[in-house]
């Protein structure tokens, strides 16, 4: 997925106090992208049908808008305003990790039976979200997400970014 803008790589300390204040333990592989990326916006004008995946149960495919930083501006991209805003209506160990085109959130379960990312639709944009219903399954892990948009991140200074390769030239 190409990016368009991203947000910088964040100190360790921003990460740990983000775990503390919102109780979470952050997989090893989106912790990786947290410190070495921050976060960023795809291009979605150019590049659209690189950021969609196809969601098994939403019966359509999703297409990835933002992938959300620590403290970043505008503040409606930060994990921390998505979760003060919605945390109390995700699964606990759960955090907002991004947002699609249509306004769902991207969600990630940091552990136990349903780790993993899932897909929000809280606006209940998509046909098969019912008010009852409206989390789909995406991807198993944050490398797994990453895979399915083509296994790296193309950042804007043309350094490529892979989950567990880091950062490369």
């Amino acid at each position: 997925m190409k990016m368009l803008k991203i947000y910088g790589g964040l100190a360790p300390e921003k990460v740990d106090a983000l775990e503390k204040e919102f109780n979470l333990h952050l997989p090893a592989d989106y912790r990786q992208f947290l410190l070495e990326v921050g976060g960023g916006i795809a291009d979605t004008y150019h590049e659209e049908e690189k950021n969609t995946i196809p969601v098994e149960g939403l019966n359509d495919s999703i297409s990835v808008a933002a992938l959300y930083g620590i403290g970043n501006q505008p503040a409606h991209c930060s994990i921390e305003k998505a979760m003060r805003d919605y945390g109390d209506e995700i699964p606990p160990n759960s955090v907002i990790i991004g947002i699609e085109c249509y306004d769902g959130y991207l969600v990630l379960e940091c552990g136990g039976e349903n780790a993993g990312v899932w897909f929000w639709d809280d606006c209940c944009e998509y046909e098969a979200t019912t008010e009852e219903f409206g989390v789909y399954f995406v991807a198993d892990s944050f490398t797994e997400f990453i895979n399915l948009l083509g296994g790296k991140l193309e950042l804007p200074d043309g350094r490529v970014w892979k989950p567990t390769e880091g950062v490369s030239v």
